[in-house]
């Protein structure tokens, strides 16, 4: 068996039996960590860079640098899950989010390399994060079981990740600034690696054979047992 089949379940899942996973909850705070970020700087980064003194042709730029550093690292993400185990490859990703917020606190009209270099950084973050997220969700609980599965985590992460865009326009106003927000974001991409680092493949449950298969089975057994000790069977 190659080392990449090696990481794809061969037990076949079913979503009640997967939420009971901590592997399942792990990535769930993976998926928040990936999300919550990206919900942030959707809402607010034009207006941090209005705020400093951004020309808008220049915030737009930086804007679509984001976007299209979201399709890179989807690339990238896509590339190293089928190179190297999946919770690893999403723990890499996060890196970006550390980078980016670490530059987008410095924004200046005068070094736009800071803001463009902060936009792809976190495009390349969410992008890489986000695939590595639903490849290890079916990597682990299989294809039977995906669509419930990640959905629900989809849901779950939503519905801590939507009051993002508030929470941080909540900040400003408090502080007049971004900066407490990117150290939010920062923490949030250090408690994604440590909750991926405790989310190893889980093991399959021990499943109960029926009655009727174990009667069967048992059956079978003294026949071929009856067999080898040259007895009839009846």
């Amino acid at each position: 068996m190659s080392a990449a089949a090696a990481r794809v379940t061969k037990f076949r899942w079913g979503p009640e039996q997967a939420y009971q996973t901590r592997a399942y909850w792990m990535i769930l705070v993976g998926a928040i960590a990936c999300q919550f970020p990206f919900f942030f700087f959707t809402a607010h980064w034009l207006l941090h860079l209005k705020g400093v003194g951004v020309r808008p042709a220049d915030a737009a730029f930086a804007m679509g640098l984001f976007t299209l550093g979201a399709v890179f690292g989807r690339l990238i993400g896509g590339w190293l899950m089928d190179g190297m185990e999946g919770r690893y490859a999403f723990m890499l990703g996060f890196c970006c989010y550390f980078l980016g917020s670490f530059l987008a606190i410095r924004v200046s009209p005068e070094a736009l390399w800071i803001a463009y270099g902060a936009a792809i950084l976190y495009g390349t973050g969410f992008g890489w994060t986000f695939i590595c997220l639903n490849t290890l969700t079916g990597h682990y609980y299989g294809p039977a079981a995906f669509p419930k599965v990640n959905g629900m985590m989809l849901v779950l992460a939503a519905l801590f990740c939507s009051p993002a865009g508030y929470l941080g326009g909540k900040l400003f106003d408090m502080y007049q600034s971004y900066k407490i927000a990117f150290e939010i974001n920062s923490a949030l991409a250090g408690i994604g690696i440590v909750a991926l680092f405790f989310a190893r493949m889980p093991e399959p449950p021990e499943t109960e054979t029926p009655v009727g298969e174990r009667v069967w089975r048992g059956e079978e057994g003294a026949k071929k047992l009856a067999g080898r000790l040259g007895f009839e069977p009846r």
